[in-house]
């Protein structure tokens, strides 16, 4: 593999196989004769990295199974409106976080994984994939900040130069909002 990847490191990132930390596979690799031949091990590897990429999307989605029945029972329950809409605000919440990983890990990772078996040069994908890896723990609180509303309404606040007040009445079934402008 360092001698296969040597060339194209050197050309797009001007380094040393030596000096550079990888995991790679050749699923075809050429035998001593010339000829193409199945690498099992290659494949192999690749099973395991897609069991690490199946194992949090799995619990991500039996997670997310189980807190839409959770959230759909509460909703049911005789609790104050104030309650219900906080929880579908929290619920809308939950399932923007379960989209992100979704979207910019396990999809981007699963395509550089099983493109090369078919040949398929995915180098295109490695830019982009690194810097939404490197950006995703800045948009990961995103989602709660703009889905519920006390959050959201405290960041209008802060740019908008408008200070906005929540209270509840007394049953807080009700919820009340009021806007000012310094």
């Amino acid at each position: 593999m360092r001698s296969f990847n040597r060339s194209t490191v050197k050309e797009f990132f001007n380094l040393e196989m030596e000096d550079v930390v990888y995991g790679a596979a050749a699923f075809f690799p050429l035998d001593k004769n010339g000829q193409r031949f199945t690498s099992y091990l290659a494949f192999f590897g690749l099973s395991c990295y897609l069991t690490l990429l199946t194992i949090p999307f799995l619990t991500m989605l039996i997670c997310g199974l189980k807190s839409w029945k959770k959230v759909r029972c509460l909703l049911d329950h005789g609790e104050s409106e104030f309650a219900r809409n906080l929880q579908m605000q929290l619920y809308k919440a939950l399932i923007a976080q379960t989209v992100l990983p979704v979207v910019f890990f396990f999809i981007p990772f699963g395509f550089i994984f099983i493109l090369p078996i078919f040949e398929i040069d995915c180098q295109f994908m490695a830019a982009p994939v690194t810097l939404v890896f490197a950006i995703y723990p800045a948009l990961d609180p995103l989602p709660t900040l703009f889905f519920v509303d006390y959050y959201r309404n405290a960041i209008f606040e802060v740019f908008q130069c408008k200070k906005v007040r929540i209270e509840g009445t007394v049953d807080e079934s009700v919820s009340r909002a009021y806007q000012t402008t310094v």
